[in-house]
């Protein structure tokens, strides 16, 4: 008696194979990463106390929205508009907003040089009240 194999079963065994070998690799990576993940936020955590990490996060908030509404004063003052509404003077739909947002950005990237002098001016005012008022505290207390 001849016994038969299915058509396809050398490609069926094959790409089970290949799905084996991608799923082994993805939860080796997924391990890794939440490894380091844990290492980092606990040395993190040892490191920096909870409040510089909370004026960190809010500086970087802060610088966000900086550059997100610089962004967006630039493709305004360039007259950025929709392609599907009307179009600007000397160019035509969609290419014409496109031209006009590579020169915002490479504005945009010519200006990176300045963000952290962004962030130190951000950190200085959001901590200058609270230097004061400690200082402020501290004379009080002296007298």
């Amino acid at each position: 008696m001849i016994i038969q194999t299915p058509q396809y079963s050398l490609i069926s065994t094959v790409s089970n194979v290949i799905t084996a070998f991608c799923l082994t690799v993805l939860t080796i990576a997924l391990l890794v990463g939440g490894t380091w993940t844990v290492h980092t936020v606990t040395e993190l955590r040892h490191t920096y106390h909870p409040d510089q990490i909370s004026g960190m996060i809010n500086d970087l908030s802060e610088t966000v929205g900086m550059i997100h509404t610089m962004l967006q004063n630039n493709t305004q003052r360039s007259g950025l508009k929709s392609s599907r509404g009307g179009t600007s003077p000397g160019q035509t739909g969609l290419l014409g907003d496109l031209h006009v947002l590579a020169n915002s950005m490479e504005t945009m990237t010519n200006n990176l040089d300045m963000i952290p002098t962004f962030i130190n001016e951000a950190h200085e005012w959001r901590y200058m009240t609270t230097d004061a008022y400690a200082k402020f505290k501290s004379v009080m207390t002296s007298l």
